[in-house]
């Protein structure tokens, strides 16, 4: 599958299968795996130097060979890597801890404002429903609507949320207030005092990062997650992919390893994603592909 994903033509295949025919299945598959080598020499041959800014087809091509190789390593013999999934849906490179934004503005900032609110209150978008009546609605008033009763459901859960305390001076719902209150401005959310807030103490993601466009700071993800919840923080990332997950959305394998740090050898930092993770997810990238 992976083979003819990079453009072999099947009867390549057959051939190798036809020179394996003498010594088995055995010989066959490690045929194939030689045959995968050379096709992917190039982008094996310096993993550690595949970078976002100038490597992007490389890095998609070593992430989904890491997918495909992970699945086939699996202990489970009846477990095949789904090409069928894989083609029924659009991936995007995706950082797992986000980019430094420029900014979050303009369409970006509503789906940022969502998925922050959606983590901190439990409250999801997409499951909302508004009373049709027998009248047609436009696609913008069912937006509105849409928009009006999610923010309602936040705003009934001030009580419970304002038990909840992240430092000193902020509880849960000061921030949602806070979130709730950017909804209607048109600034830039990276300058407000909460996003703030959410950056440097609860998701900690002001500490330097040393492998920010790495290939040990990326996965691949389909597009409709990954556009729609822009730069969002670590944790945010890993629960709207889990909720998307519940809902029938497709993930790759190793993607989800990653955001649930399967890879990562030190746990004590469950909300953020940082230089070990990395360290140890390119350890894992080379222990797969460097011994096929």
């Amino acid at each position: 599958g992976f083979l003819r994903y990079k453009g072999v033509d099947i009867s390549r295949i057959f051939a190798i299968q036809d020179m394996a025919d003498t010594n088995g299945y055995e010989d066959f598959i490690n045929k194939l795996k030689e045959e995968i080598k050379n096709v992917m020499k190039d982008q094996l041959s310096d993993i550690d130097g595949l970078n976002y800014k100038g490597n992007r087809k490389a890095i998609f091509d070593v992430l989904l060979l890491h997918n495909v190789m992970s699945v086939y390593n699996c202990n489970e013999k009846n477990v095949r890597f789904s090409f069928k999934d894989f083609y029924a849906n659009t991936f995007d490179l995706e950082h797992v801890r986000s980019q430094t934004p420029k900014d979050i503005s303009g369409d970006k900032r509503k789906d940022w404002l969502i998925t922050n609110l959606e983590y901190f209150t439990g409250v999801e978008y997409d499951k909302i429903e508004i009373e049709r009546g027998s009248a047609e609605i436009s696609k913008k008033e069912e937006t509105v609507q849409k928009d009006q009763k999610f923010r309602s459901l936040v705003e009934g859960m001030k009580d419970n949320l304002s038990e909840e305390k992240i430092d000193d001076e902020w509880n849960l719902w000061d921030v949602c207030s806070d979130l709730l209150k950017l909804w209607g401005e048109r600034t830039d959310v990276t300058t407000s005092k909460v996003y703030k807030l959410l950056r440097d103490s609860v998701f900690k993601e002001s500490s330097s990062f040393r492998y920010e466009h790495s290939i040990s700071n990326l996965v691949l993800l389909d597009s409709g997650t990954n556009r729609g919840y822009g730069n969002a923080f670590f944790p945010v990332k890993r629960r709207t992919i889990a909720q998307r997950e519940k809902n029938g959305v497709f993930f790759l394998p190793c993607t989800k390893n990653v955001f649930a740090k399967a890879y990562s050898c030190k746990l004590l930092d469950l909300m953020n994603w940082n230089d070990s993770d990395a360290e140890s997810y390119m350890k894992e990238l080379k222990a797969c592909l460097l011994n096929i």
